[in-house]
């Protein structure tokens, strides 16, 4: 696919490769939050902007802080190899060499990482040999099955993310893997990455980022042999159908992502009410409403029980002292 296709879309064309918008202070302050400036930096429509040697810094210091992150990797590697662990990289880390042109490209905060809940406990005693230290921050029910642990070397705080489960709501489903590009770690395979994806993006965090997006973007403008008919019946197997469609809708009607047709069907049966909500304002903006980002949360999950539950726990976890 040709640059000029790939950034057809709607937010392409009227924010993130618009030099009026990327030259307003609204556009910066707002590419900033949505962790996008490393990405823009070497882009040509930014060579002229205010927004450049911003840009470029950032871009600097992501790609400083990504190259620490694969060090990390093979550093890790024979401990895990040693251990008899294969871990399941997740996210941003898997991308770097695979779509992202420049180490620098794509914002990361973190490495997250899948491991067997039985081996939880060696995969810290592991990572805390390194250097790692477990942190002390509270996690709600949604995030129980997630431990981070940090590690300052050299003055850059490193993190590195444990997932016991993917989907907190369900019986864990069974994945398949594959090798990553680094022994002993694995990785997701096409159809199940994807779905784990849209389900982080919508289910749990409601379409805040647009780098998330960005993403699922990428993958289904490189991708041509997904089996999509698989990717629709787990999610509705299990139950992140909801915040699967609303994703595809995004995709297909403001990045201009091509989608074929079984995914296409998808999004075009998706209800007028949350075609109103998931508007384009909201994406570049979704702390302006509240109602409007609540409904949109509680519209993502994929039964009015469900969206309650995961409501009422998200708002007092916010909102407790």
């Amino acid at each position: 696919m040709t640059k000029e296709s790939l950034y057809q879309g709607r937010i392409f064309k009227d924010y993130l490769l618009n030099q009026e918008y990327l030259d307003s202070e609204e556009g910066q302050r707002t590419l900033n939050e949505h962790m996008l400036l490393g990405w823009l930096a070497n882009k040509q429509e930014i060579q002229d902007s205010t927004l450049q040697p911003i840009a470029k810094k950032e871009f600097k210091r992501q790609w400083h802080l990504n190259q620490t992150y694969q060090e990390i990797l093979v550093e890790l590697a024979p401990k895990f190899v040693e251990a008899n662990i294969r871990p399941v990289l997740l996210k941003g880390i898997t991308f770097l060499d695979k779509m992202y042109k420049d180490l620098g490209d794509r914002s990361m905060s973190d490495i997250d990482m899948f491991v067997n809940p039985n081996e939880l406990n060696t995969c810290v005693l592991l990572l805390e040999s390194a250097g790692f230290t477990k942190s002390s921050s509270q996690k709600w029910r949604a995030n129980s099955h997630k431990l981070e642990l940090i590690r300052t070397s050299e003055g850059i705080e490193t993190v590195i993310e444990l997932h016991t489960k993917l989907f907190y709501h369900v019986e864990e489903p069974k994945w398949n893997f594959k090798c990553f590009s680094i022994e002993p770690y694995l990785k997701l395979e096409s159809e199940d990455e994807f779905l784990y994806l849209c389900t982080h993006v919508g289910f749990q965090h409601s379409f805040m980022k647009l780098f998330w997006l960005l993403d699922l973007h990428f993958i289904l403008s490189g991708l041509t042999n997904i089996d999509e008919k698989k990717v629709i019946n787990l999610a509705k197997a299990h139950k992140v159908y909801s915040s699967f469609s609303m994703t595809l809708y995004i995709l297909k009607t403001y990045f201009g992502t091509e989608l074929n047709t079984e995914f296409n069907q998808v999004q075009e049966k998706l209800s007028g009410l949350k075609k109103s909500l998931l508007s384009v304002s909201y994406l570049m903006n979704p702390k302006s409403s509240m109602l409007q980002y609540l409904s949109i949360k509680h519209l993502c999950k994929d039964s009015f029980s469900e969206a309650i539950n995961y409501n009422l726990g998200w708002i007092k976890d916010r909102f407790s002292s």
